[in-house]
């Protein structure tokens, strides 16, 4: 039977990290037909194929059911909104009192810990947005860079990392092509760029 053909310059790049996210293959075959791959992509070369048994694994997909979004009456979120303003005056009013110490046994609150952010929690940001800026790319980068090098190695193995990985090489393949098309694109020259120096410094320890 005939192998499926592959509709986008990056699906190998996508399998690779479905076979390594999911125990597949090791690290240092990943790595080596990783690189096999993008020394292709960067001299526009034919995609060198896989091993046959990864041609079978299948890139899923992501469709949104109409049916499951919820539409509201607006009657509904009018009856909220005065539910909502009702209880910020009440909390107002309440939290007044307590800082007046009129109601009996109230203390000083104390400091609230906040977690400290991880890089995971903006590269999930990144993943979740569709235009990335420069100041999401410069908060990732900013983290990731103040950890060490045997951390960044153990996030490498990280399906976050995976995820991020493979995102900004989809974006380097499509602003690519763009240009391929119209080379004198300087907002996408901009954007490859970006996304280059991005890679290099998430991959770099």
């Amino acid at each position: 039977m005939a192998k499926k053909k592959l509709k986008s310059p990056d699906a190998n790049l996508r399998i690779l990290s479905i076979a390594y996210a999911s125990g597949r293959i090791d690290r240092k075959t990943y790595t080596r037909l990783r690189t096999q791959q993008l020394g292709a992509l960067e001299f526009n070369k034919p995609m060198p194929p896989l091993p046959d048994n990864l041609m079978e694994i299948v890139i899923p997909t992501v469709k949104v059911d109409a049916s499951m979004v919820d539409v509201k009456h607006p009657r509904t979120k009018q009856y909220w909104l005065y539910v909502g303003v009702a209880l910020l005056v009440l909390g107002i009013g309440l939290g007044a009192l307590w800082n007046a110490k009129l109601i009996p046994g109230s203390q000083p609150a104390k400091p609230v810990q906040v977690r400290q952010l991880e890089p995971r929690d903006y590269a999930q940001r990144l993943l979740d947005t569709l235009d990335w800026n420069d100041r999401d790319i410069n908060a990732f980068l900013r983290i990731w860079g103040t950890r060490t090098d045997a951390a960044k190695s153990a996030a490498r193995n990280s399906r976050w990392y995976l995820s991020l990985e493979n995102e900004i090489i989809k974006r380097i393949n499509k602003s690519r092509l763009k240009l391929e098309r119209d080379p004198d694109l300087q907002a996408e020259q901009r954007e490859l760029a970006r996304l280059n120096r991005f890679y290099g410094q998430l991959t770099s320890n």
